[in-house]
């Protein structure tokens, strides 16, 4: 039986075991009133039929989850609940659907979130007098420079509200939290909003979502600093990061924007021992004007699409056939890790476990096998002879590092060798339907084949 069936399987159980017996229900208005009355009886018993809730909940969870979708647990609790004691068997799925529907818990909402160590190349200048706001929109992404100005943040979340809940928010919560949480970021830092299908009845749900998502964005973001922004000191100079920055880094909540109702929730910041707060400092500086890009480049932006989706899947369902998805991801969170790393020890260490982790599987002699499998991924690669190069001086300064605790700084062009990473990333993505992932040597096998 597949994983999907016994969902379905045990949810119609459990909803069976409720229904039949809904008059239980009939004195209490939610679940958490019937579990403490129940509880004081028999806790065994009731714990018993919340492992029931589970199951039912269990389904639901995938179904929206599949379509990238992301419920407010307990808004879910509350239309099971109100289904439990009002519909039949036959029309109990039907019914829960329907009412996240009518309650519009399958809507977009909306996340802001404060960075830093981030600007745009040559744009100071308008800082100084605070002229006019620099932004980057990329699908539904918003980034942008710091305000120095709580009314000009409160525009500017309301206007990607407008366009992307196609409603205004309730500002009164946005003040009072900017006063009562000292939410100084949001006049101070450079701001990323961001929206995607989810909603939240309390300040704890979908944090892991949140975080997936969030790491997605970054991903994106740091294949477009590396393949559509030249390096400039001079543009650096005159970043925004710069210019009239007073960005701090006292950063303990981020907000969350439903858009069934508008509300404003506050979050913490930590979850997962700072996995969130790590994702905020980014290390770039962008050129406001791209420079024209290839059509490999904009591919390798748009494969991440394809990564994240079945990562997502690989997460949600755990069938082989998405493990290599889950693979990359991996591989990525360590290209994140260096480039925004600040000192070049971290930035050749990660660098080079994103690589083992992208080409290898667990096996030996890697060096040659690193340098067999770039060559065939950068075949037709016009910059491959000085990437190869770059690569071979990572991993003598890696292990250099590593056995000496010894570092040379023998000059690495880490740009070269991150645009390589996306291309290979790229050529990767393009042949994933090649790669057999119920073999252990998949990547060894594919390689072969090439």
């Amino acid at each position: 039986m597949t994983n999907h069936r016994k969902l379905i399987k045990n949810c119609k159980n459990s909803i069976q075991r409720f229904v039949r017996s809904k008059e239980e229900f009939e004195n209490f208005s939610s679940f958490e009133d019937w579990y403490i009355s129940k509880s004081e009886i028999n806790e065994k018993n009731a714990n018993k039929e919340i492992q029931h809730l589970d199951s039912i909940k269990k389904y639901f969870d995938f179904e929206f989850r599949k379509n990238d979708c992301y419920i407010s647990s307990s808004g879910l609790d509350q239309i099971i609940f109100y289904c439990i004691k009002n519909s039949t068997f036959e029309n109990f799925i039907t019914d829960v659907f329907n009412e996240v529907q009518i309650n519009s818990l399958s809507d977009k909402s909306v996340v802001v979130f404060p960075i830093h160590n981030f600007g745009f190349q040559f744009f100071g200048i308008k800082n100084i007098f605070n002229l006019s706001l620099t932004s980057l929109e990329y699908e539904d992404f918003q980034i942008s420079t710091q305000t120095n100005s709580y009314e000009k943040t409160r525009e500017l979340i309301n206007s990607f509200c407008n366009k992307h809940l196609s409603k205004e928010i309730d500002t009164s919560d946005l003040q009072h939290f900017y006063l009562s949480r000292s939410l100084k970021w949001l006049e101070k830092n450079p701001l990323l909003l961001f929206s995607f299908n989810f909603s939240q009845l309390n300040p704890f749900e979908n944090q892991a979502i949140i975080l997936e998502k969030l790491a997605h964005i970054t991903n994106q973001l740091y294949f477009i600093s590396v393949l559509r922004s030249d390096n400039s000191d001079i543009g650096k100079l005159f970043s925004t990061k710069m210019t009239n920055n007073w960005e701090t880094l006292d950063l303990k909540h981020f907000l969350t924007i439903n858009g069934f109702n508008q509300t404003i929730l506050c979050k913490p910041i930590h979850y997962k021992y700072d996995l969130l707060f790590n994702e905020m400092h980014l290390n770039i500086d962008l050129l406001a004007k791209t420079k024209k890009i290839v059509k490999w480049e904009k591919e390798a932006i748009k494969c991440l699409d394809v990564i994240f989706q079945g990562n997502k899947n690989y997460l949600l369902t755990g069938e082989i056939k998405f493990k290599i998805y889950h693979k990359i991801s991996n591989s990525l969170k360590f290209f994140r890790r260096s480039v925004k790393a600040i000192n070049g020890e971290d930035k050749i260490i990660n660098i080079n476990i994103a690589i083992e982790a992208l080409l290898l599987d667990n096996e030996g002699d890697k060096v040659a096998k690193i340098f067999e499998r770039l060559t065939k991924s950068l075949k037709y690669y016009r910059n491959k002879a000085k990437s190869l190069e770059q690569v071979d001086k990572v991993i003598k300064e890696r292990n250099n590092i590593v056995h000496n605790a010894q570092y040379n700084n023998v000059g690495i062009d880490f740009i070269v060798i991150y645009r390589m990473y996306c291309k290979v990333v790229n050529f990767i993505t393009d042949n994933i339907l090649e790669i057999d992932n119920s073999k252990s040597n998949k990547m060894n096998l594919f390689y072969e084949s090439k």
